[in-house]
């Protein structure tokens, strides 16, 4: 079974991604960017309630036209949903490192499970893994991490696509944290280094989870294009480009 698996958004102006045109992970855009999906969704993850990654209004809308739509999500944010008049119904509380098992369609099915990650608000790293051999582009388990301080405990052995955060380099958020002190600027790379994960860091994670010549890489939540991070869909693990 041949499926895909597309970045909608990525970054602080909203996050979003598909798989296989049934699974959204995130939902930190507004609706217009999902309508031309809505009607395949099967199952939405949640991951934090920060705006770019939890648009309310996005949600709503989604919820009152699939009112059947299934979503999972961690446990800190069951009491964002139901303010927000998602039915409890069809919202499933996740557990940390116990799995949940879709049946998205007569042809698809998937296991979902969560790690908690740092970051300035609860947040979580998704693991997918379609069952029976089903594949996303060709893969059969994939990760799913932004926004966080480290990935230091959590563990993804070997899976075939790693969809994680690269969102600055160490050494050049130093220079400009250091140029910006000496103009007597107000710096934002400080808290970008206190809840956002390096270049550096997601690769050395990487080097001790995936396996090379047989993991790809997606970068997320970069400074820089969508079409730019998307380069690295087709390309062993690799270090990630600099960002401009």
């Amino acid at each position: 079974m041949i499926c895909k698996v597309k970045v909608i958004s990525t970054g602080s102006k909203g996050n979003a991604v598909l798989l296989n045109d049934e699974i959204l992970i995130d939902c930190g855009v507004p609706f217009r960017e999902l309508e031309p999906y809505c009607k395949g969704l099967r199952l939405v993850l949640l991951t934090h309630v920060h705006g770019d990654h939890f648009n309310p209004e996005t949600i709503k809308r989604l919820h009152f036209l699939r009112p059947a739509l299934r979503w999972c999500v961690p446990p800190w944010l069951m009491e964002p949903m139901g303010r927000i008049g998602v039915d409890r119904r069809v919202t499933d509380e996740a557990m940390q490192r116990h799995d949940l098992f879709y049946l998205l369609s007569e042809s698809t099915s998937a296991y979902v499970w969560y790690d908690p990650i740092p970051h300035d608000v609860p947040n979580c790293a998704w693991h997918i893994q379609f069952a029976d051999g089903e594949k996303s582009d060709g893969f059969d388990s994939i990760f799913y991490a932004t926004d966080c301080a480290s990935l230091n405990g959590v563990s993804a052995l070997a899976y075939d696509l790693y969809l994680i955060e690269a969102n600055y380099g160490e050494e050049e958020i130093q220079e400009r944290m250091k140029r910006k002190l000496e103009a007597g600027e107000f710096s934002y790379e400080s808290r970008a280094m206190e809840s956002h994960l390096s270049r550096e860091q997601a690769r050395a994670w990487l080097l001790q989870n995936a396996a090379i010549g047989k993991s790809r890489v997606l970068y997320l939540h970069q400074h820089q294009s969508e079409e730019a991070a998307y380069d690295t869909l087709g390309t062993s693990l690799q270090q990630p480009a600099p960002a401009p």
